[in-house]
């Protein structure tokens, strides 16, 4: 039996560390991504093609490798972002997406010289989509269901892989001054845009169904204890904090929000889904422990999903509806979208 190589074995125990770090930081029981982390079927094929992939030369162990780097990396960013609680989420893709980088430049400063930084490029991408799709294909999961678990890993992704361009061409250009000072400069340029523009409007459209929260679709009458006010629709602008649970924290923005606008002709209530008696029970005495001098309204989950309130999130949202018509979906922390949506629509 042939004995293996130093090589050899230095190559699959860096392969091995990857595959059972990324698995276990996945599966740390507050990342609440047991859809990615779970599935140890994913992590034990991609172990597999690293063995597989021993046989092979320096470039094939090398691009492997890289292969599994996404994987990695998306499991220790997830890891610290959760230790760091008061970092803004734009803040952590645009510090992340350079970290991405940097990651990048490096890996081709290191490899061999007969691999390109396109070969590198074009196996980040597919490593990249492996953790993303396979998990929810393999279950059959649906586009809706996808974007309701996953939409912020892909917003976040299509930032990474926009990055990347100006990195490798940051990589081509190292020797000469005046094209390396502009392809950082465009580099840097791409990661603030990314971090605090693209990332948001891409979640946000995956979330709501649109960029920026500004619509306009004709809303049936699916909130019950409010049909005796449709007579008040055409004239005053109804703003509904769309809760699927209670939340102190959002309670409390929501009525800051109400607050600012109590001089206009607004109206603010909050609309929380369920069907059940126990359910409202539980908004019931949320809303009387804050002493909330809102109204409070309730929703049937079938009857929400049927009309064009529903939002693939988990977490509480804002609509604004006037003259019939819904014409804001959107995040309700912060409320200063929403409050500056109002402005502009009070606005003569």
């Amino acid at each position: 039996m042939k004995k293996p190589t130093r090589q050899t074995v230095r190559y699959l125990s860096a392969y091995t560390a990857c595959t059972v770090a990324a698995y276990l930081l996945l599966n740390l029981p507050f990342l609440h991504e047991p859809e990615q982390g779970g599935n140890v079927w994913l992590f034990l094929s991609m172990f597999i093609i690293g063995i597989a992939a021993s046989k092979g030369g320096t470039r094939t162990r090398n691009l492997t490798l890289l292969f599994q780097m996404p994987t990695l990396l998306h499991a220790i960013f997830m890891a610290a972002f959760f230790f760091c609680p008061h970092l803004e989420y734009a803040h952590f893709v645009t510090i992340s997406a350079a970290l991405y980088c940097v990651f990048f430049i490096l890996w081709h400063t290191f490899s061999p010289p007969d691999i390109t930084v396109w070969h590198i490029l074009g196996v980040t991408y597919p490593g990249m989509l492996i953790l993303l799709f396979v998990p929810d294909v393999c279950s059959g999961t649906g586009w809706d269901d996808f974007l309701l678990n996953s939409g912020g890993t892909l917003s976040t992704y299509a930032v990474y892989a926009l990055c990347l361009l100006p990195a490798a061409v940051f990589c081509q250009v190292q020797d000469n001054i005046l094209k390396w000072g502009v392809a950082f400069f465009v580099l840097c340029s791409t990661l603030f845009f990314g971090g605090f523009y693209l990332d948001p409007l891409l979640y946000h459209k995956f979330q709501y169904g649109t960029f920026t929260g500004t619509l306009e679709k004709t809303l049936p009458p699916v909130i019950p204890d409010t049909k005796a006010k449709q007579g008040n629709m055409p004239s005053r602008i109804q703003v509904y904090l769309v809760s699927r649970h209670p939340d102190v924290w959002t309670s409390k923005k929501f009525e800051g929000l109400a607050a600012q606008f109590r001089s206009y002709p607004v109206d603010f209530s909050i609309l929380g889904i369920t069907g059940t008696q126990s359910g409202k029970a539980v908004f019931i005495r949320n809303y009387e422990t804050l002493h909330l001098k809102m109204p409070l309204h309730f929703i049937d989950e079938n009857q929400l999903q049927a009309s064009s309130l529903n939002a693939r999130t988990y977490d509480n949202y804002i609509c604004i509806l006037w003259r019939g018509k819904l014409i804001y979906k959107g995040t309700a922390v912060p409320t200063r979208h929403a409050a500056r949506f109002l402005l502009k629509t009070l606005q003569p």
